[in-house]
Formats: structure tokens, sequence, C-alpha cells
């Protein structure tokens, strides 16, 4: 990459970066493109020229933020770590996602592109479900989630789950310091699928 590409990609990527923070404060539909080139301290034209109008600027963040989440679930689920500990992880990559970007910004972002639906659809069902079901056969043999359970009504569980971590990030957004409630949270999550309590540590005991 020459000298011009590389503050041609520059370029693009302070746009991107302006646009998801002012997306993820404000929302889609309240954003200009003035507003955005302003943020990137770019020309509105230079915007143009990259992304030929906000719908495509839109479809180009949604994709640069969805390559990213992904890529961080993908990681954690491929790891070497235990089953707890990747729970907690993809637990903790799911707040810190809460608290940083607005969830109006996919919602709308789907329902005004079709595009990005099938996009999403495609990785869900090619990359995302093998990868869950890996991980739910691992909880299986490490005696956290009953054997006679379905991987498809523990991925429901999983989402209820993981949508409670989306709406409640405060319940575990510090580990270290966790509230009763969010122990409760943790202990009904495990036990729940254990069935009973086992005697094994949880995902909030931290002794060794």
């Amino acid at each position: 990459m020459n000298g011009y590409q590389r503050r041609k990609q520059q370029k693009r990527e302070s746009i991107q970066r302006a646009a998801l923070e002012l997306f993820s404060i404000h929302g889609i539909k309240k954003v200009s493109i003035a507003e955005i080139a302003e943020r990137a301290n770019v020309n509105p034209v230079t915007i143009f020229n990259h992304f030929q109008n906000k719908d495509g600027l839109i479809r180009d963040v949604i994709d640069l933020l969805i390559a990213d989440q992904w890529e961080k679930y993908r990681k954690i689920l491929k790891s070497e770590q235990s089953f707890l500990q990747k729970l907690e992880q993809i637990v903790a990559s799911k707040v810190e996602s809460a608290n940083l970007y607005n969830s109006e910004l996919l919602q709308t972002a789907l329902s005004a592109d079709r595009n990005i639906r099938v996009k999403i659809e495609t990785l869900y069902r090619d990359e995302i479900t093998p990868l869950l079901i890996k991980f739910i056969k691992e909880g299986q043999e490490s005696g956290h989630i009953r054997r006679n359970l379905s991987a498809d009504a523990v991925a429901i569980y999983f989402d209820m789950f993981i949508g409670l971590a989306h709406t409640h990030p405060e319940l575990f957004s510090d580990k270290k310091q966790t509230s009763n409630s969010t122990r409760e949270i943790w202990s009904l999550f495990l036990y729940g699928l254990m069935g009973t309590n086992s005697g094994g540590k949880n995902a909030t005991d931290k002794s060794s």
C-alpha cells in the first residue's frame, strides 16, 4: 500500500469511527452527514466519495461492527479456556457492547436494510450456530449443562441470559465486586441447567 492508498484508508476509517460514535450516542436517524464530516474532520463530499450516501455509510459501519463483535466471540469460543471462563468472557463482551453501542443502532439497520439481515442470518447459520453447538457440548461434558437438554433449547436459554446482560449491563459490569443479585443470577443460570447444585464452583466463585 503506497502513501496515497494509506491516507485514503485512514480517512475512510476515521469516517467509520466518527459515524459509529455518533450513531451510538444519538441513533442513526438523528445524525447527519454534515455532523459525521465535522467529527471526522473531513469535507462532506469526501464521505459521499467513499460511501456514496448515508445508507452506504450505515451499511459499512454495521458490517464493521458485526465483524468486530463476531471476531471477539469466535476467539472466545475457540480458545482453550474452560466452559465457565468462556461464558464469563462472552457475557463481559456483551456488557461492553451494551455500554459502547446504542441498541437502536443495529435494530434500525436490520429493519431498514435487507442485505444486513441476510448477512447476519448467513453468519449465524454458517459460523455462529456450529460453534455454539460445540460450546453447548463442552458444557454438557463438563457437567454444567444437563445432557438430556437439546442444543436448540440451551441456545434459546443462552440467548435469554445474554439478553439480560445486554439490557442490564450494570449487573455484570464489575465481576470483582458482584452484588448478591448478580451472584443469584449466575447461580440460577448454572444450577438451573444442572438441575441441582453439585457442589462445584460456579462462575462467581474465584477461589482455587
